[in-house]
């Protein structure tokens, strides 16, 4: 025999921006940073420094421009979702191949 159960109660979300708008940024690169409690992501932009600098070894400049602390469990749920997006798009235009650096 079936039980009642009861409706489960909506969950309304709602999403609004922080004063002075949303900051949207570039990145090429990325590094991370982790304790036992969260992860972090820094979202870098780099660029080759001129060829004409005074150095045997060719060098990479690193402009660090934001960074997002995420707990454990939410890292966890961003895997998911992102590697859901990638798959979609990958089946619309073909596998991403990452870039290969000079």
């Amino acid at each position: 025999m079936e039980q009642d159960q009861p409706d489960k109660p909506q969950i309304l979300i709602q999403a609004f921006d922080q004063p002075g708008g949303i900051h949207q940024i570039y990145s090429n690169h990325i590094d991370l940073a982790w304790t036992g409690h969260d992860l972090q992501i820094r979202f870098n932009y780099t660029a080759r420094l001129p060829e004409d600098l005074p150095s045997d070894v060719p060098m990479t400049k690193i402009e660090r421009r934001a960074e997002v602390t995420l707990a454990w469990s939410e890292a966890k749920l961003f895997l998911n979702d992102l590697a859901k997006v990638i798959a979609i798009y990958e089946k619309s235009t073909g596998e991403i191949k990452p870039a290969v650096a000079p």
